[in-house]
């Protein structure tokens, strides 16, 4: 008996000590940025994509159908201030920071903060650019020069999308620009998965529990961003059963969710 307690102390203190695998999914605002600011510092380009999650609204309750009915509208105040931070935190010695709508229809707009040692470091960033805004990016870009510029959840995602003009888009901008970072959000097999961009990898998780924070790692730090079809081989893979055959499984097991204890 006292060897068995010794051996299950020592494996106690020896999991207590083994530091746990950080969590991929920033789960705050604040830890989103801090990852997407440093990803993009270390990134050599100077045309970046971003792809930020924005929180929710705080009104925001699990019946609703859009969290954002008020579309890039209702979205714009918390992208650009979410943008000023970024931008701030990016530059050296940060200036004032300037904003100047580029289209009110498409919530588009451009952002410069100046740093006030040499605007060599400026940094800027184009909120929601669209086809729609194609020309003012073409102006933007020889207006920025060798500088850094940041399209900050962009709303295409291909050169056919900009139609007639999809050779020069390719060139002008799907040829230049790299993803800085990401974290994007869809459903596979109707399973919540997430992927995300930072520091020159891609990763994806399946989050199959919405009442944890359980993370199935799918793909782990890859080049090449994870296509639809390969996520829900790997979720087949992993997690066999649907999430529809869970839930009637923990009913059965659990009884149904407004009759089990808190």
């Amino acid at each position: 008996m006292k060897t068995q307690t010794i051996i299950l102390f020592l494996l106690v203190t020896i999991l207590a000590i083994v530091p746990t695998l950080p969590l991929k999914i920033p789960k705050t605002p604040a830890l989103q940025t801090s990852q997407c600011i440093s990803s993009i510092d270390s990134n050599p380009h100077n045309r970046i994509y971003v792809d930020y999650l924005l929180p929710l609204p705080p009104e925001t309750s699990a019946a609703d159908i859009d969290p954002w009915p008020g579309g890039l509208n209702q979205m714009y105040d918390p992208a650009s201030s979410t943008v000023k931070q970024i931008l701030n935190r990016l530059t050296p010695n940060p200036g004032k920071c300037t904003e100047q709508i580029i289209s009110k229809e498409d919530c588009c707009s451009f952002l410069v903060q100046e740093d006030l040692d040499s605007s060599k470091n400026d940094i800027a960033c184009v909120i929601f650019p669209s086809v729609d805004n194609f020309n003012s990016l073409q102006e933007i870009d020889n207006l920025v020069g060798d500088r850094k510029l940041l399209l900050f959840n962009r709303q295409f995602k291909r050169p056919q999308d900009f139609g007639f003009d999809k050779i020069k888009a390719e060139k002008e901008i799907f040829d230049k620009y790299k993803w800085g970072y990401a974290l994007q959000e869809f459903a596979v097999r109707g399973e919540d998965c997430k992927l995300i961009f930072e520091n020159g990898t891609w990763n994806a998780v399946c989050l199959p529990n919405a009442e944890s924070d359980e993370e199935v790692v799918l793909f782990d730090e890859v080049d090449e961003r994870p296509e639809y079809v390969n996520l829900e081989i790997k979720i087949n893979e992993l997690i066999p059963k649907p999430l529809w055959m869970r839930q009637m499984d923990r009913a059965e097991n659990e009884g149904f969710k407004f009759n089990r204890k808190k």
